[in-house]
């Protein structure tokens, strides 16, 4: 191909670069957090040490904050927003998981609930808060230990939401990766 036809090929496409670059930006953004377009699943989350799937009505929202996943309603603008799942891992203060539920129930004024649940083979506690109305805070939430983390799934709400069934579909759901 002569160098006349390759600089006319190139002035050509030139002016498609800048709104190229915008819907290829804009679909890398709207693939990030939980949906992931390789999977048959698009509701399937992934955590790096785990995976789950987002609760129908829910969406994963990119944060500031140091959280593993966040959820929120699907419905719902940000600044009417209520309600939140948050996922969490940390270096555990305490030995072992039904401590760790312990003290986060101590520290929201909440109570750790007799019956354990699993995480995937894993032992984890629910603790229940009551929660401050107004405020966002933990209200529902599952804790387990696994690989020297301490893992938390945290439903909060600021008008008391119940969240159990939320977060019970995120539990049933959890699947460790090897």
């Amino acid at each position: 191909m002569s160098r006349n036809k390759r600089l006319s090929i190139t002035a050509l496409f030139r002016p498609l670069r800048f709104p190229l670059l915008v819907g290829l930006v804009f679909l890398a953004s709207t693939f990030t957090g939980c949906e992931d377009p390789t999977k048959r699943n698009p509701l399937l989350c992934d955590v790096g040490t785990a995976t789950f799937e987002r609760p129908l009505g829910w969406d994963a929202k990119k944060t500031e904050w140091p959280t593993l996943s966040l959820l929120t309603p699907s419905d719902v603008p940000r600044d009417l927003m209520t309600r939140m799942i948050s996922i969490d891992a940390a270096r555990p203060e305490q030995k072992t998981a039904d401590v760790t539920a312990v003290d986060f129930a101590m520290k929201y004024k909440g109570i750790l609930l007799p019956d354990p649940t699993e995480l995937d083979g894993e032992r984890a506690y629910w603790v229940l808060a009551n929660g401050q109305l107004g405020k966002f805070q933990p209200t529902h939430v599952v804790i387990a230990h696994h690989k020297g983390q301490a893992y938390y799934i945290l439903g909060g709400s600021s008008d008391r939401s119940d969240l159990s069934s939320d977060v019970q579909a995120i539990v049933k759901s959890w699947k460790w990766k090897k």
